[in-house]
């Protein structure tokens, strides 16, 4: 490797490096502005029964000392289990924020289950915070200058589904920040700390097994990541066995907290949600892959379009780190085609190919390389793209075009190519959506939600109690809470049938009658019935935004206008 690709010359593309706590202080500023920006435009409630069922045993946590599910309304993922109580598949990385979320939320002000929902939504906003700040740092040890860095890490957010994802009670967005934050240790301490880094990295692993099986793949790219030349064959060994030792105590952890939940003669979680959403595995995965690249409603392009900037830097980086390129590769191939053996590879209800976050969340790494490559002007409208996407996502519940279309809950088992129909985008009913929901003259709701609390996920399986009078295709709920919905076919889709129980509730519940942000909707509930004071709370995170937003300008020194550009010549894309 030649000398300038070593050490990047200092010259008017790069800076001088800011002192540690400067530096410390603009990281900090961009957490604050981040994790703002993202609770400004969240929903402010638990807005999917996925989230719903994790928030309760953080409850019971907090309330109990114990993860039984006591909420009668929590009905997705739980099934009867040690002492006939309830309990939940779900593992414990998925719930541990959730108990700090509570704790927070009682101690900031009056104790609240509404309060508690509108906290336990930030956990993902903290996650995508940290997420940004792993960024800036893996940045910077590339080579890029601190503003660059912070640049490039903040649109790591806000152009690609981190952003949506961060807001959401989907729990992939604590995966993925996991798996690029292991990747990133690897990355920092291969030279220095290469034993303390494999042991760091190992265990975040073993984490992200826990909040997904299949993250246990990106193993490989942390694998690639922690490779030196420099080191002896011993030290490298050594490496591999810690990454290998936390994965392995992250499965006795997931292995050991499923048995203590449904031990032998209890429920066995798998085989209860085959039957109540029908197979989870197909034997054909062509539906999957071509949808999670093609189809309107799950095409990874269309809904992170800068992954075309990734595509291009990923070739640069192959020059110099084509054994961490391969791992990247590699891994995600396997990812992908594990999600294309599920009958539900979407993830639905949800704003695009939700269980793809995480490649998105790695491979932008890949992306400053792209400067110099590609036209500035194609960059700068991928980026912005990217933008306008994400808001489109922002902007409505997704679980509308589900009432609207009509689709059923789990139209994917009997039709799965039917994410190519356009009634089934997301993206491409959008902007029919928002202008309906924008528009003057609509009836006026008469609840807010279908659950028994204004911030309560409750969810499409409880609307149709209220509304289904003999339409086809009734299925049971769990725990006897009556009928999920109408199975609408694939024939209903193409033929436009209107099923009068979808709009019906589209326009009975507030959540599906304004838009999401919390504060668009919130501002119609009485002032008693609202989890946190709306002018107040507003205005402290507008605060927390601007100071972030502040701090991040004022102390990583080096000025430059346009697009930020990375240094001359990086370590990361220069032949090793």
């Amino acid at each position: 490797m030649n000398a300038q690709c070593a050490t990047p010359q200092a010259g008017p593309g790069t800076a001088a490096r800011p002192s540690r706590v400067r530096w410390c202080v603009a990281l900090a500023g961009q957490f604050l502005l981040v994790f703002g920006a993202i609770a400004l435009s969240g929903p402010g409630r638990i807005d999917i029964v996925d989230g719903q069922t994790r928030y309760e045993v953080a409850r019971s946590l907090v309330e109990h000392g114990d993860s039984v599910v006591r909420d009668p309304y929590a009905w997705f993922a739980v099934y009867p289990g040690r002492g006939g109580a309830m309990y939940t598949d779900y593992r414990f990385p998925q719930t541990a924020g959730g108990v700090v979320a509570v704790l927070l939320a009682d101690a900031t002000g009056p104790v609240s289950e509404t309060r508690r929902h509108f906290f336990f939504a930030l956990t993902s906003a903290f996650a995508g915070a940290v997420l940004a700040v792993t960024y800036s740092v893996w940045f910077r040890a590339l080579g890029h200058g601190p503003r660059a860095s912070l640049a490039w890490a903040t649109a790591g957010i806000f152009c690609t589904p981190n952003w949506y994802y961060a807001t959401c009670t989907f729990d992939d967005i604590l995966g993925t920040a996991t798996v690029v934050l292991a990747v990133a240790v690897a990355w920092l301490c291969r030279e220095r700390r290469p034993l303390l880094g494999g042991a760091v990295a190992g265990l975040l692993i073993g984490w992200a097994f826990n909040c997904k099986p299949p993250l246990v793949f990106f193993a490989l790219p942390v694998l690639a990541a922690g490779y030196s030349a420099a080191q002896s064959r011993g030290r490298r060994l050594a490496q591999v066995g810690l990454v290998g030792l936390g994965i392995l105590l992250g499965g006795i952890g997931y292995k050991g907290y499923q048995d203590y939940k449904f031990p032998p003669g209890t429920s066995d979680p798998q085989k209860e949600l085959e039957k109540i959403h029908g197979p989870i595995w197909t034997s054909n995965p062509l539906p999957g892959l071509a949808g999670l690249a093609l189809s309107p409603s799950a095409g990874a392009l269309w809904y992170c379009p800068p992954l075309l900037l990734a595509f291009h830097g990923f070739g640069r980086w192959r020059r110099g780190r084509p054994w961490f390129c391969a791992s990247v590769l590699a891994a995600s191939l396997l990812f992908v085609l594990f999600i294309c053996f599920l009958t539900f590879f979407k993830g639905e209800p949800s704003w695009g190919p939700r269980y793809l976050t995480p490649l998105f969340a790695l491979w932008w790494v890949f992306v400053p390389a792209a400067v110099g490559a590609v036209r500035t002007g194609l960059i700068a409208g991928l980026l912005g793209l990217g933008v306008v996407v994400q808001l489109l996502g922002l902007s409505v519940d997704p679980q509308r075009l589900f009432l609207q279309a009509p689709l059923g809950f789990n139209y994917y088992v009997e039709e799965p190519w039917l994410g190519f129909h356009s009634r089934a985008s997301h993206l491409l009913q959008r902007p029919r959506e928002l202008l309906e929901v924008l528009s003057p003259g609509r009836p006026p709701v008469r609840a807010v939600n279908p659950g028994p609390l204004p911030t309560h996920a409750g969810g499409i399986g409880f609307i149709f109690p209220l509304f289904v009078t003999g339409t086809v295709g009734q299925m049971r709920s769990p725990n006897g809470l009556g009928p999920l919905g109408v199975v609408g076919g694939w024939k209903a889709v193409l033929t436009f049938q209107t099923v009068e129980v979808y709009q019906t509730s589209v326009d009975y519940y507030l959540i599906f009658h304004a838009p999401r942000p919390w504060w668009a909707w919130q501002g119609e509930l009485p002032a008693d019935r609202r989890p946190v004071a709306l002018g107040k709370t507003l205005a402290l995170l507008l605060c927390v935004t601007a100071v972030g937003f502040g701090l991040m300008l004022v102390c990583s020194r080096r000025a430059g206008t346009g697009l930020p550009r990375g240094p001359t010549t990086c370590p990361g894309v220069c032949p090793a």
